[in-house]
């Protein structure tokens, strides 16, 4: 219910952020109105706003989606060879895991699977998502991690190879027979369930090879569902999908509970914000966004601002806007600020026990900078 009321209040909200353009021109303000007509600059002072985004928009759905495409060109102009779809399932509430140790578990052994990978193949570049069990609207997590390489039992073992000197009687003369340890897929399956305990040996770790023509049309049309479950999208969420996505609210918002040698935040609350989507660098290099040449700004304040019903005495409602501040950064001690820098904060300085409206050399410096707020 929580969640659900985020999601609504998020629906309604909005944000605005002011800064500071450091090294560029003044401009003219665009809106006379604020100078009342008098043409001034804008002493470099920037104002952005717009809706409040959301990790669950359906914008953040469109923009992965648009990076899929990108993907498919990749593979297709590099004429990768070989691609597997490898899919992570961990133990779940039936076998005495919670949902949040059900996603550690498998979030931490997919980074070791990722490592024995690169061991044996060198680099690797690979792309993740994590998806919530439907079948049983339970909810739980588990991953899909596509390796653009073929990963099967024809990887041998080799750095656990046995070998042997065998002796003909002949002196000086022996032969050499190597043995060659297990298949990566077997080699996987055995650490997965047996070594770090995270799921069943036979279930718990998926192969499938993308083979064919299509195999980067079958792998984004896989990638794009998987990603589709995590967003707000055309059609309405399950309930294992609004329970997972619940979870995913909850781990940013205290609910989630603590791990051993975890250390709560200063509310006392154990935070954590988990990813659903991920990549390798050189992938995250190629769908980065190109951005042109902008100014170099710094924030200052960002603020969320939320329409708020409130009932007046003779039963009239009347929608005021709440304004949340998310973050203030002051960087210009006032007494030191121009006349032209009004921010909306107050001119004074603040010593703890008087406020002094300008700069004062009858104050020790220990005092100026134990006092000043900024």
């Amino acid at each position: 219910m929580n969640f659900c009321d985020y999601m609504q209040m998020c629906d309604k909200s909005g944000f605005s952020a002011e800064g500071i353009a450091v090294g560029s021109p003044c401009k003219r303000y665009p809106d006379f109105s604020l100078t009342k007509g008098t043409g001034k600059n804008d002493f470099g002072r920037r104002k952005v706003s717009g809706p409040l985004l959301n990790r669950w928009h359906p914008q953040r759905r469109v923009n992965w989606i648009a990076k899929m495409y990108k993907v498919g060109q990749w593979y297709e102009a590099n004429r990768i060879e070989g691609c597997t779809l490898i899919s992570l399932t961990g133990y779940q509430e039936k076998d005495g895991y919670s949902w949040y140790d059900t996603l550690d578990n498998i979030n931490e052994s997919r980074v070791k699977l990722l490592k024995i990978l690169r061991k044996y193949l060198g680099k690797v570049s690979y792309f993740w998502v994590v998806e919530p069990h439907t079948e049983n609207n339970t909810g739980y997590p588990h991953i899909h991690l596509a390796i653009f390489k073929d990963i099967d039992n024809k990887i041998r073992d080799q750095s656990d190879r046995i070998c042997w000197i065998k002796s003909r009687g002949r002196e000086n003369e022996s032969i050499w027979e190597i043995e060659y340890g297990e298949g990566m897929e077997d080699k996987l399956r055995r650490l997965y369930s047996e070594e770090w305990k995270t799921g069943s040996h036979t279930y718990g770790l998926d192969f499938r090879q993308m083979k064919g023509e299509n195999q980067i049309e079958d792998l984004k049309n896989y990638l794009m569902k998987y990603i589709s479950k995590g967003y707000i999208g055309e059609q309405a969420w399950t309930p294992g999908e609004l329970i997972f996505n619940a979870h995913l609210y909850g781990a940013t918002h205290g609910y989630r509970p603590s791990k051993e040698g975890e250390q709560p935040d200063f509310k006392g609350r154990y935070n954590k914000k988990y990813r659903i989507i991920n990549m390798s660098r050189d992938l995250s290099a190629i769908l980065k966004p190109e951005q042109e040449d902008e100014e170099d700004i710094v924030w200052l304040h960002t603020d969320e601002i939320e329409p708020t019903e409130i009932k007046t005495d003779e039963g009239e409602i009347i929608t005021e806007e709440r304004v949340k501040i998310l973050y203030h950064r002051q960087l210009i001690p006032d007494w030191l600020a121009p006349k032209e820098f009004d921010w909306g904060r107050p001119t004074q300085r603040y010593t703890g026990y008087d406020a002094v409206t300008q700069y004062d050399p009858s104050i020790s410096r220990r005092e100026r900078n134990r006092g000043t707020a900024w």
